[in-house]
Formats: C-alpha cells, structure tokens, sequence
C-alpha cells in the first residue's frame, strides 16, 4: 500500500493498493466522509469497501469512478480483495465530493509506507498524552510542517468530541468514543470536550522527518 495527499479546495488522503495481495476486511484508519476510486490499472479491477464497521453486510464492491458518502463521517474504513495479479487501484479519501478534483487537484510525492518513525520529543514526531475535561482542551497546536497525527481515546464510554478551535462543544464537535483511533494530515490546531469527568487521550504528532 502507498499513501501520499492531494490537495485542490480541499485536503484529501490517496492509497494506492495492490491488488496481487489478498486483503480480508484490512481496516484503514482515517477521518473522512467520502471514498472514491479515482484510478485503476482496468475497468475489471475492484474492491470491496465498509465504513466504519466490519460487517459482511456493509461492504460495497467498487471499481474505477465508484464512490461511498457517509454523511456522519467516519474514522476508519474496512478493504477486502481478492488476488487480481498485476493490478492496482487507488482510493481518495475526503470531507466531500468538492474537496476533489481529480483534472486539479495537485499530487505530491507517494512514498511507501513501512513503518513510521517515532521519538518522544524527537524530529520525526512526538508523542504524548492529554486529559481531555469539560472545557475545552488543546490537544494540538497548529503546526505548518506536520506531515499528519494520530489520536486515541483510551477511556472506555466516554466521548471526547474534536474541534479546531477552543469553541468545540459536544454539540458541535466530531465524536471520538471510547476505544476508538483516527489519524488525519491536518496542520489545524485541535481542541477537545467531554460532558462529564475526562478522558485519557493518547497522540502522535507527526513532524517534519
């Protein structure tokens, strides 16, 4: 699998995979609420998708121009495929159809993904624990260089709700439930609310390698 952004009026997270290796229900963690296969090596080639639940029932096969929207977002999706040799496909991940335009968007460099490099307080990343309370909390700043993060919420059955700005409420902020993980490529600040006690949220900040 290779991973790399786009960008056009909007961010977008691409993964390239190859269809010579059989996946069964690989779970990809990402925040979004659109997937669209946006290239194949052939009409023929195609993949099964789920959002946010790994469920037989939920899987959608797609092929070239297929796209799922999922209007409450999600925080990770779900591939399965079987072996087509010498074939590959690519998926877009974003907030919405208008966040890609593939006649526009610009493509940065695809590196392959082997295994990311993390220091505590290092150059390559950081990572840290937060406690998330009933006012708003910073858990990151806003930072240009940041190639992306990772979140955790290690409390069970308590939600933290995500916001880039200290005005995150549980009304309006993106629900992270107990348990749950999500990654993104945002250089956004980025705040966050429980409505009760708190919640132990652990991150990965990843900087500039």
């Amino acid at each position: 699998m290779r991973i790399g952004d786009r960008t056009s009026s909007g961010s977008q997270r691409e993964y390239t995979f190859d269809l010579s290796k059989a996946r069964t229900g690989k779970e990809i963690t990402v925040l979004g609420h659109y997937i669209k296969i946006v290239e194949a090596t052939d009409a023929a080639a195609s993949v099964k998708i789920a959002v946010q639940h790994n469920i037989p029932s939920k899987f959608r096969t797609l092929n070239n121009d297929g796209m799922i929207y999922e209007g409450q977002g999600f925080t990770k999706f779900f591939i399965t495929n079987e072996v087509q040799t010498g074939k590959e496909l690519t998926v877009i991940i974003s907030n919405g159809p208008d966040d890609y335009d593939v006649q526009n968007a610009t493509q940065n460099v695809i590196q392959e993904i082997v295994k990311p490099v993390i220091t505590q307080g290092g150059t390559e990343g950081t990572n840290a624990a937060v406690s998330v309370g009933t006012t708003a909390t910073q858990i990151l700043s806003a930072d240009a260089d940041r190639t992306g993060y990772a979140l955790a919420n290690m409390t069970a059955g308590k939600t933290v709700f995500l916001g880039t700005t200290s005005g995150v409420t549980a009304t309006n902020g993106f629900p992270l439930n107990g348990g749950d993980k999500m990654s993104w490529n945002g250089r956004h600040a980025l705040y966050g609310i429980v409505q009760a006690g708190t919640a132990d949220i652990r991150k990965i900040d990843q900087g500039t390698a």
